[in-house]
């Protein structure tokens, strides 16, 4: 049956006749439509009393056994839209009680249709019109124009002149005053004092398998689902939020992130792992066969809080959509790619992360879902560190997200800014240690845990055993990348990780040197042909990456190639008679290379630099070491992902290009046979392309084996791959916390 009728209220700045079916805002009426009304007086008459969702159901859809949780939250949403709480004034008129359902908080008072007593109402009204609702016009009504609207209302009957005041009103008014004043002091005392710190309580690892876990961690209750694998072979797990068994869910799907569940917990919103702009598919939950939403494509989606929209990510740019991929519409133009895309609780503010890939860096942003106030957010004092990967609490006060320093990330909490009175409560908080990388953060429906990845990193050098069919530890597994060996194949240059320090050990491990030292930071290197120097491409505090000379016996320190110079230098690559080095410059954006990028020929003599030929548009050059060719990569690609390999015959001075894209960190065999390399966007192993002409050819399949970085990948003196792993160990923890 539909609620029962007879009654009007009045709370803040509203009144809602049951009778006539009218909701009024300070004497202007809301449109909404009948439904939602059925609901908004269905909780007003039951204020302070717990409403379940089955009771809604069975008293506003009478009969309708297709309704769902789905439907239900639309019409909440409405209802609080209708009444201007996501508005995140602090109106707080409806507490959900998750699985539940939803109580009308806010204080109400019945009201009769006696004439006066609608006046004097109606001018209580009034006086609160400030509360921060928009009028109907869209702007906030001031007590003024309420007051005047209020007075037009008014029966010519009501008495207009003023009563003398007596003594006893004078004392009464000056009682009030106080009282008045008193409030005053505490409310002004409430806005200004700062907020506690976030009680910190037990930490409790929750999964204890060792595997490497998704970028998704997604809560349903008494229960949370995860990707576990790797970017090649995922599976969707789910697990009880206190610990135990994962169980996996079957899927079609070999390759996939898990981005969103939906409101009512019915299906899993999934994309690709590549930064590829891919298909968004739906699989429902547990079982069910997966179906695309719509025609959208992108790396990042979220579905909003009522389920009726869908914000995705696609290349540099940001949509919303409704919920089945039609009418989607661009909101913002980005410098970058928007990742990991959270909406506010109340629908109206999407806050995401912008993978810059000019600096390599990470940033949180907000913006306005119909497009307007797009602006970068510096939550942590310190605006020189990476932020990124944040989440609401369910209530909207406060907001959880991710720092990294050094490399290292950690999980803090800062209180929202419409959030109730505490302006004085932002002050962010860091909720995890640093002994332990923690990222991902996601908070239960009652803020009372925090829910994260947690990892202690381990760098591990590994060669490919074409026996065994995979990555398998080599040099003892020691943390190293760029690998060099010496002419006489005896020693062994390489970058020491994380420290990015240059050092040189025997072939067999024996006996080990260090060449750099910090503040400088190496990110590759090549051994001279003639074993007497090492050049090193490294950036110090005050230099950018720039290429060195070193002694591999560490009598002299690091020399500039090219001194005074403060060009971006690429990793050099010397000629097999070591009279030349080669040498790219680095593009402003990764990935996006211009015409201005050519690949420079130094003479080691004279000092005298040239630039190849032809070589607008290309960078990484790597000399054969028969010295007939030169390989370098284009990256002029529309597709910031894929550079494509070519090939420049020191012969006839003439390019061609080669059979193979996405290529990243193009190595010589040592016959001059073969260039190997490792696939961008994240593709699955170490490929090969013969030389001048052949194909591309997978060597070696990744499988299970998650890599440190993509920075780099090598190989063995006998040209087998080899790659920087991640050893690390990565489980889910969960952190009990108390949010004041």
């Amino acid at each position: 049956m539909p609620p029962k009728r007879g009654r009007s209220y009045a709370f803040a700045s509203f009144q809602l006749d049951a009778e006539e079916l009218v909701l009024l805002r300070d004497g202007e009426p809301v449109d909404v439509t009948p439904k939602v009304l059925d609901l908004l007086i269905l909780l007003v008459e039951n204020q302070g009393h717990l409403v379940s969702k089955r009771e809604i159901k069975e008293k506003i859809w009478p009969g309708d056994k297709e309704v769902t949780d789905r439907n239900l939250l639309f019409h909440v949403a409405k209802v609080r839209e209708a009444l201007c709480e996501a508005g995140g004034n602090g109106n707080g008129f409806i507490e959900t009680v998750p699985k539940r359902g939803y109580r009308f908080v806010a204080p109400v008072s019945q009201i009769s249709l006696a004439v006066r007593d609608e006046a004097l109402a109606a001018q209580n009204l009034a006086l609160s019109a400030n509360s921060g609702c928009l009028g109907s016009n869209g702007s906030a009504l001031n007590t003024s124009t309420a007051r005047e609207k209020v007075q037009q209302s008014l029966p010519e009957s009501l008495p207009t002149k003023r009563k003398p005041v007596s003594a006893v009103s004078r004392q009464r008014w000056f009682a009030v005053a106080s009282a008045a004043a008193v409030f005053a002091a505490i409310g002004a005392y409430l806005l200004v004092r700062p907020l506690p710190a976030p009680a910190l309580g037990q930490v409790r690892q929750l999964t204890n398998d060792g595997r490497g876990k998704g970028s998704g961690l997604e809560m349903d209750g008494a229960f949370f689902y995860f990707t576990e694998g790797t970017s090649t072979e995922a599976e969707l797990k789910w697990m009880s939020a206190t610990g135990g068994e994962a169980a996996e869910l079957p899927l079609p799907f070999s390759s996939f992130d898990l981005l969103d569940l939906s409101p009512d917990r019915s299906s899993a919103l999934l994309g690709s792992p590549s930064t590829d702009d891919r298909p968004f598919w739906v699989a429902p939950l547990p079982t069910g066969s997966p179906h695309r939403v719509g025609e959208l494509v992108g790396h990042a989606a979220r579905w909003s809080p009522e389920g009726g929209r869908i914000a995705y990510g696609r290349a540099q740019e940001l949509f919303i959509a409704s919920g089945d991929g039609s009418d989607a519409r661009k909101i913002a133009a980005l410098h970058g790619e928007a990742r990991w895309i959270r909406w506010a609780p109340d629908a109206r503010l999407l806050r995401f992360t912008v993978f810059d890939p000019r600096s390599v860096t990470n940033s949180l942003w907000e913006i306005g879902v119909d497009g307007t106030g797009l602006r970068k957010l510096h939550l942590n004092p310190d605006t020189t560190l990476d932020e990124c990967c944040g989440t609401w609490t369910a209530d909207g006060k406060y907001f959880l997200f991710e720092v990294s320093k050094n490399g290292r990330p950690a999980i803090w909490s800062i209180r929202f800014w419409g959030a109730g009175l505490h302006w004085k409560g932002r002050e962010p908080h860091r909720l995890t240690m640093l002994s332990q990388d923690a990222t991902y953060p996601q908070v239960s429906a009652d803020g009372k845990r925090v829910f994260f990845f947690g990892r202690t990193p381990r760098a591990e050098l590994r060669r490919y055993s074409p026996t065994e069919k995979q990555f398998v530890s080599f040099l003892g597994g020691i943390a190293a990348q760029w690998l060099a060996y010496s002419p006489d194949d005896q020693q062994v240059a390489y970058v020491k990780i994380p420290e990015r320090t240059v050092w040189v050990m025997t072939k067999n491990g024996t006996e080990q040197r260090q060449l750099t030292f910090p503040p400088m930071k190496a990110q590759g290197l090549a051994w001279s042909p003639n074993g007497t120097t090492i050049v090193v491409n490294a950036s110090t505090t005050i230099s950018p990456f720039k290429n060195y000379l070193v002694s591999p016996t560490g009598a002299e320190g690091p020399q500039e190639l090219r001194p005074g110079k403060q060009d971006r230098e690429g990793i050099p690559s010397w000629s097999p008679d070591g009279r030349e080095i080669a040498f790219g410059d680095v593009p402003q954006v990764y990935g996006k290379g211009s015409k201005q990028n050519v690949i420079h020929i130094l003479d080691t003599a004279t000092g005298k630099l040239e630039t190849l030929p032809h070589s607008e548009g290309l960078w990484t050059p790597r000399w054969s070491p028969d010295g007939r060719y030169i390989a370098a990569i284009r990256d002029d690609d529309p597709d910031p992902y894929r550079q494509r390999l070519v090939l420049y015959d020191c012969r006839t001075r003439q390019w061609q290009e080669l059979n193979a894209d996405h290529v990243n960190n193009p190595t010589w065999s040592h016959d001059s046979r073969y260039i190997y390399y490792d696939g961008e966007s994240r593709l699955e192993g170490i490929f090969r392309v013969e030389i001048p002409n052949g194909k591309a050819e997978l060597v070696a399949n990744f499988g299970r084996t998650e890599r440190w970085n993509s920075e780099w990948s090598g190989l063995t003196d006998d040209d087998w791959p080899l790659i920087l792993a991640d050893a690390g160990n990565e489980e889910i923890f969960a952190l009990d916390v108390d949010l004041p």
